[in-house]
């Protein structure tokens, strides 16, 4: 592997706070990002239900300009309420260290929550159609957290991004 694609898995292993782990591949960050995942789940063992690219997992390099594939989604089960119905943990994360993205739209099918999600992070706009952080900026490395519940898990895809601040 070139010193290139080295710095960039770096980077991409910083951004997933997983500097200042012991890992030599994808099995170790794999592992790393579940016992992370546990810890914030309090101590339960969160099944991962949609996972994002992470691209020092595949051993590839994230993409270089500001584009959909720069943000990722990804889902885990993060418990239940007292009713039993699940709740989900979204994270939504700018991959790219030197671009900032805004106007994130994702496809969510006809998102609803039994909990409500804070709408200046997550909303609906139509029905496909979600908006994430108001569609304001998301820096480099920067994620936008929210959790929701419904009886079952939405698919949810990057549809479309802008580029650069405003």
């Amino acid at each position: 592997m070139g010193g290139r694609d080295s710095r960039r898995q770096k980077e991409a292993h910083r951004v997933l706070g997983l500097d200042g782990e012991d890992w030599d591949g994808a099995g170790d960050v794999e592992a790393t990002w579940r016992r992370r995942a546990a810890g914030r789940a309090g101590g339960r063992d969160p099944r991962v239900v949609a996972d994002a690219t992470v691209y020092a997992a595949e051993g590839t390099t994230a993409p270089d300009g500001c584009s959909e594939e720069v943000v990722q989604v990804s889902q885990v089960i993060a418990g239940s309420l007292p009713n039993g119905i699940p709740c989900y943990s979204v994270t939504v994360t700018n991959t790219c260290l030197a671009c900032t993205v805004r106007d994130v739209h994702v496809s969510c099918g006809n998102f609803a929550s039994t909990e409500l999600v804070d709408p200046s992070n997550f909303r609906r706009l139509a029905y496909a159609d979600c908006l994430v952080k108001d569609g304001e900026p998301i820096g480099p490395g920067e994620t936008v957290s929210f959790e929701y519940s419904n009886s079952f898990i939405y698919n949810m895809d990057v549809a479309s991004v802008s580029c650069g601040d405003v």
